[in-house]
């Protein structure tokens, strides 16, 4: 006998789609203008199909990248270059080492590295950049920054024709973490100076995946976020009023900036900033869910 195909009952099809095929099925071809709605609706019904379809592959894509992530492993040469080059690594317990390793092929695997301007884009490159991600997100229930897929490395500052001035790096919405190499290094060859490129891009761009509407929407605590703003908004006023300040003048430009730069402070010069601004730097250690003042 023939093999009898499974036939999808027809009450488990969406409201959408049944209310279009009870119309095509009950409205006769009568005269020139049912022919042409039922055309039209039949058009309809194949474009949803196919949105359908598109959506089906884009989510099966996002999938396998997931898959391709969670079994990617550093390679040998990516670890030395930790152990030669990352302090922050070396202050991590031998467990949280290899959640950290585990955590930077993730994200590495995740992200497609743009040399702009001749950079030769190294392997130290890759890997140091994305070890400040997870640095900064080690304590973060998430860390991969789904939103931003491209970081493009510049040699060194790089002219930008839409502020019409030089940057040693930026965050776009569009997608894009930008940093300059030299300004890069200058940041890792100085650890306590409060001045680190890498940290303050990635502060900026956690903060925004924060608020973006996908899968790590609000994945930073937000009663912490409250209590770090409530805080900041007196300092800022304070740098403002040209009054002393443990903290860099640029971090008054907006909250964002002061985000980003007392990230900064608070990796770089933990003890300090713990001494002189303990409130805030406890705010930040809820945020970021570390103390490095503790290492």
């Amino acid at each position: 006998m023939p093999k009898q195909t499974e036939s999808i009952p027809y009450d488990s099809l969406p409201d959408t789609l049944r209310a279009l095929i009870d119309h095509l099925i009950q409205r006769p071809s009568q005269q020139p203008e049912d022919e042409f709605s039922t055309a039209f609706l039949a058009g309809a019904l194949i474009a949803i199909f196919v949105i359908a379809g598109i959506i089906i592959f884009m989510y099966s894509v996002h999938l396998v990248e997931g898959q391709i992530a969670f079994h990617a492993k550093l390679k040998e040469r990516e670890r030395q270059v930790l152990k030669e080059y990352f302090r922050y690594y070396h202050t991590l317990s031998m467990e949280s080492r290899i959640l950290f390793e585990k955590r930077l092929a993730m994200f590495m695997s995740l992200k497609k590295f743009r040399s702009k301007q001749g950079f030769a884009n190294p392997l130290e490159a890759r890997v140091l950049v994305s070890a400040v991600a997870i640095q900064l997100s080690m304590g973060l229930p998430k860390f991969t920054l789904p939103h931003f897929r491209n970081i493009f490395i510049f040699p060194e500052a790089y002219y930008s024709h839409i502020t019409e001035r030089y940057h040693k790096g930026e965050v776009n919405l569009n997608g894009r973490i930008v940093i300059s190499w030299k300004d890069f290094i200058l940041g890792m060859k100085h650890p306590e100076d409060g001045l680190h490129v890498g940290i303050h891009e990635f502060a900026h761009a956690f903060y925004f995946e924060n608020y973006i509407d996908n899968d790590d929407y609000l994945f930073i605590d937000d009663v912490a976020f409250k209590r770090y703003f409530a805080l900041a908004t007196g300092e800022i006023d304070k740098i403002k009023k040209k009054l002393p300040s443990f903290i860099r003048e640029y971090a008054a430009t907006n909250e964002q900036e002061f985000f980003a730069v007392t990230t900064e402070h608070f990796f770089e010069q933990p003890a300090d900033m713990k001494m002189k601004l303990p409130e805030l730097y406890d705010a930040l250690a809820q945020v970021w869910n570390q103390d490095p003042a503790a290492y």
